[in-house]
């Protein structure tokens, strides 16, 4: 009779090697598979990175009215020149391993929306039941449509001259000249915002001789991925009673770029400024799901939600609630507009010690 003391020991060695080596060939799956694809979702890396894509947002602790014994409304400014803040900009160009801040709420904006996906210039992006929007203004008075979004957004170079040769050096008959309305004016196209061209007569004769566009229509959507150049923070700082402690919320993030002028550079003598307003709750879920780089350790990426949640990133405050609704610029400059954003700082630090009785 067979039992389990009479199995010799190798037995259940060679057993215990084939259930580690099976287990093994499990967990290896997906993990530089040969048989997986980048393009079908599978690993860019040694393995494939789950914790980001499927957090879920850490909701607030609920506050009663009757428990805040104080508050005050403040706005910051998140100069992203500095290193702690690089983060927000970088990397400039698309990767699959890493967004920038800007690039997410861009392509989050101008995300073509079906029924169960939503895609940004024919790639998929993050899905939301509630489409995210944009507002002109911190206090969300005057929404901003999608398609006044991307038309800031793509900047469109019209082509400024035409050849009327053949590609064989060979003259070609007709004419290319701008098409005109009733009132004289040109036509322009709303899709690219260019005059519309007509071009007539042109291979007559000749059924070789093509024309030539000289200055091809092109379309950059990408150029604020490098014009992006700071964050306004609004939020409500209070102190609850009932956890005996000072707590803020943020409201909303404004976006700020260095516009374009006209012919297509920089309008360095502008500077900085607000181009969109976003709705902070509505766009929790999006930075809780998009990792940002971290210098020490690549497999410790903190997401987007960590950042604002830990205040992970250098800050001025710029305005505080006041009865003129002035910011600090507007009585303050240089080193005095500097000690005054210390001074609403201190004054918040002092106040929450305060509260406690010892």
């Amino acid at each position: 009779m067979i039992t389990l003391k009479n199995i010799p020991s190798k037995f259940w060695s060679t057993v215990m090697c084939i259930i580690a080596f099976n287990f093994s060939i499990i967990a290896q799956q997906g993990v530089l598979d040969p048989a997986s694809s980048p393009i079908k979702d599978g690993p860019i890396g040694a393995y494939k990175k789950e914790n980001s894509e499927n957090r879920y947002v850490v909701p607030y602790v609920y506050v009663r009215e009757a428990d805040v014994t104080w508050t005050k409304r403040v706005w910051r400014n998140i100069d992203i020149r500095e290193r702690r803040n690089q983060v927000f900009k970088y990397p400039l160009d698309d990767t699959r391993d890493r967004t920038s801040f800007i690039q997410l709420v861009i392509k989050q904006l101008g995300a073509e929306y079906t029924t169960d996906e939503a895609t940004f210039d024919g790639k998929k992006v993050q899905f939301s039941s509630s489409p995210p929007i944009a507002y002109k203004d911190d206090e969300f008075l005057e929404p901003i449509d999608k398609k006044d979004i991307l038309k800031q957004l793509c900047r469109i170079t019209c082509p400024k001259e035409m050849e009327k040769v053949s590609g064989t050096g060979q003259q070609c008959g007709g004419s290319v000249s701008p098409e005109l309305d009733s009132t004289g004016q040109p036509i322009i196209d709303p899709v690219t915002n260019c005059p519309k061209q007509k071009i007539d007569g042109y291979g007559t004769g000749d059924p070789g001789c093509t024309y030539l566009v000289m200055g091809e229509m092109s379309k950059d959507c990408k150029w604020i991925y490098q014009n992006f150049c700071g964050v306004d923070i609004k939020e409500d700082w209070f102190f609850d009673r009932q956890r005996g402690m000072m707590d803020s919320r943020i409201i909303s993030l404004g976006i700020s770029i260095i516009p374009k002028n006209a012919d297509g550079t920089d309008n360095t003598d502008v500077g900085c400024q607000n181009w969109i307003w976003i709705y902070f709750p509505e766009w929790r879920q999006f930075f809780a799901n998009t990792e940002v780089f971290n210098v020490d350790n690549d497999a410790e990426r903190r997401t987007y939600e960590d950042v604002f949640w830990k205040r992970q990133f250098n800050s001025q405050i710029t305005r505080e609630s006041n009865v003129y609704d002035r910011k600090i610029s507007d009585y303050a400059k240089g080193i005095d507009a500097l000690l005054e954003s210390e001074r609403i700082k201190n004054d918040i630090f002092k106040l929450e010690h305060d509260w406690w009785q010892f």
